[in-house]
């Protein structure tokens, strides 16, 4: 063989070698679903797909034309490789308002299912609009006794969300046993792969139902649910809790939730928010937690944090309870006995009302705990309940020993009566009552706790449980490190913040453009996408109760420089700093997180983890 003839040979061997097989081109721009000449008929359709070819640069939005779609179940998502950069959205089209009903059926079933697949998002909002609407409804008609949800997300899926969407769990006929959850984040029978969860967001949704649960997050041992954020949602008539986070869930927000029931359950207890064991480092907060409706015989409980749980912040909440006249014991915060540590409960509203016909407990604030790590400061602790048995009384604070708390001070303690003849007590510790919150403070070993705290009326409008004008506790709190705004956004007073969730502002507070303070500026969207000039980012609110040199910048997790926002002197007052998205160079930043630093006088004040949507 000559010479030339081997070197062609090669050639057509190495071209060979080289060609890649035959395949379909990924997904990317717009694919529109339904009405005229579509790309997909069916939502399902456009799935299998998308799961089918994967997602190309640039990413892929699938528009779903007006109309209701009525699909099969089990529509998953699974093995979706997507970024950043090159996303997958489903949302309506232009102006479009959609209804997707699906009839679930069997064990462990869903409508939706997002596993092993990144960057997912379902955006009840229309495209082109610059507001936030929800005009999509996905529906998921449980029709047998099983365990099925309407949204599922499982292992290995990073960075999904679900925003602006109506979810309802409907049971037909209603289901008292099993799970229906509209909301379902789980590695629960899932065996591969051995991953957990991270970035999950769920905002501004109204979730409606659920057998057990709104919105239920749960991991298997060795994996974990991390930095997943909850906010801006309605969460109404489920059957047992609300929101659930039971194991191995690290890092989550809850925030800004309006969480409540509009009829009698036919279950047990009611929950508004139940933290399990094996959890740390949740926020919960700006969270308004009211009419929890339980079945006759068994009672509510607002905010539960069970045994195990620790380093989570309680702040900027108010539970508004009313039990029924035979409900079973009944507690708005409540920490169970347990090892978990450093937990601090700051700036809540804890009411407890109504009248007691069957001889219960009821509490405002309880902790089983003996531990003597946790901080209880700046809250309104109120329990004005009546009725009962004598000897089971109504109480503001029950602790198992003095030093329950290692710090408890500037609180409201009271149930706005010191009778020496009723139930009602603003202390149980141990097994000893403490009618009024003198007798508490003279209490062996409890000292110098409480010093600074008051007792009486607190002056609350009870229609929502803001401060009336005059309240006691205005101006009556400590200042608190990193909780800037109360449970409406309004900027707190730096030095003499008022106590409870409501912090009292005669002018009515911040304009409602202005809803982002610093330490939640967390839940930022930059619309259109990416940024553009003059569209709404973060608004960064901070004030000076005297004129300082002034540093706001912007840094990634290393801490390491991206913007500088402000620099300079700058005058007392209420002060607002705009970023929209973008470095020092111009550029968008991708979605993920960010701190807010803010220095004043060169001393850090401030420095707020923020999470970036696109």
């Amino acid at each position: 063989m000559n010479i030339q003839r081997l070197a062609l040979l090669l050639a057509g061997l190495f071209c060979v070698i080289l060609a890649p097989p035959h395949a379909e081109a990924q997904l990317t721009g717009l694919k529109y679903i339904g009405g005229v000449s579509p790309h997909y008929a069916t939502l399902e359709d456009a799935i299998a797909d998308l799961n089918t070819q994967g997602v190309g640069d640039g990413g892929v939005t699938f528009l779903i034309r007006d109309g209701v779609y009525e699909e099969n179940d089990n529509l998953i998502i699974s093995d979706v490789d997507a970024t950043s950069e090159s996303p997958v959205v489903f949302r309506p089209d232009v102006d479009a308002i959609v209804a997707i009903n699906v009839t679930i059926t069997g064990e462990f079933s869903s409508a939706f299912r997002i596993h092993n697949s990144d960057h997912i998002t379902f955006n009840g909002s229309p495209h082109e609009s610059v507001q936030d609407t929800r005009n999509m409804t996905v529906s998921g008609y449980r029709n047998a006794d099983d365990d099925v949800f309407v949204f599922w997300l499982s292992n290995g899926s990073d960075n999904c969300s679900l925003d602006n969407l109506i979810i309802h769990s409907i049971s037909e006929p209603p289901y008292d046993s099993g799970w229906s959850t509209p909301v379902y984040c789980s590695t629960y029978q899932v065996p591969q792969p051995s991953l957990g969860m991270d970035s999950f967001i769920l905002s501004n949704c109204e979730i409606v139902g659920g057998s057990t649960f709104g919105v239920f997050l749960d991991c298997d041992t060795g994996m974990e649910l991390r930095d997943f954020r909850i906010a801006g949602n309605t969460i109404r008539d489920w059957q047992k809790m609300g929101i659930k986070l039971d194991a191995n869930v690290v890092d989550c927000d809850i925030e800004g939730n309006q969480i409540y029931q509009t009829f009698e359950m036919a279950r047990s207890s009611v929950y508004g928010i139940s933290v399990g064991g094996t959890n740390s480092g949740t926020n919960i907060h700006h969270n308004y937690i009211h009419d929890l409706r339980h079945s006759e015989l068994s009672g509510s409980k607002g905010i539960y944090l069970y045994g195990n749980s620790d380093g989570n912040v309680v702040y900027d909440n108010i539970v508004y309870l009313f039990p029924g006249i035979s409900a079973n014991s009944s507690v708005c915060l409540n920490i169970s006995s347990g090892d978990g540590t450093n937990n601090r409960f700051l700036y809540n509203t804890l009411y407890m009302g109504g009248v007691d016909t069957r001889g219960t407990k009821s509490y405002c604030l309880r902790s089983s705990r003996e531990l003597t790590d946790h901080e209880l400061k700046n809250n309104i602790i109120l329990n004005e309940r009546t009725g009962g048995d004598p000897d089971d009384g109504h109480y503001a604070l029950r602790i198992n020993a003095a030093d329950a708390f290692a710090e408890s001070d500037y609180n409201f303690l009271s149930v706005n009566s010191e009778e020496p003849l009723d139930n009602r007590f603003v202390a149980m510790i141990g097994t000893e009552l403490y009618n009024t919150l003198a007798d508490l403070l003279a209490a062996p070993g409890y000292a110098p706790r409480d010093e600074h705290s008051l007792s009486g009326d607190p002056g609350l409008n009870m229609e929502d449980l803001h401060l009336e004008s005059g309240s006691a506790c205005i101006e009556a709190g400590t200042p608190l490190v990193g909780i800037t705004t109360d449970i409406d956004y309004d900027l707190r007073d730096p030095v003499t913040p008022d106590m409870g969730a409501d912090e009292y502002v005669e002018s009515g507070g911040l304009a409602d453009e202005d809803l982002f303070a610093v330490q939640n500026a967390g839940f930022l969207r930059c619309v259109p996408n990416p940024c553009a000039e003059g569209s709404r980012g973060a608004a960064i609110h901070f004030r000076l109760a005297e004129q300082a040199q002034v540093e706001v910048a912007i840094c990634d997790l290393q801490g390491r420089l991206l913007r500088l926002l402000l620099v300079g002197l700058q005058a007392a007052g209420n002060h607002v700093v705009q970023w929209d998205g973008r470095s020092e160079n111009g550029a968008a930043l991708p979605a993920g997180a960010y701190f807010c630093r803010i220095k004043i006088n060169g001393g850090l004040v401030e420095s707020t983890r923020m999470i970036l949507l696109r």
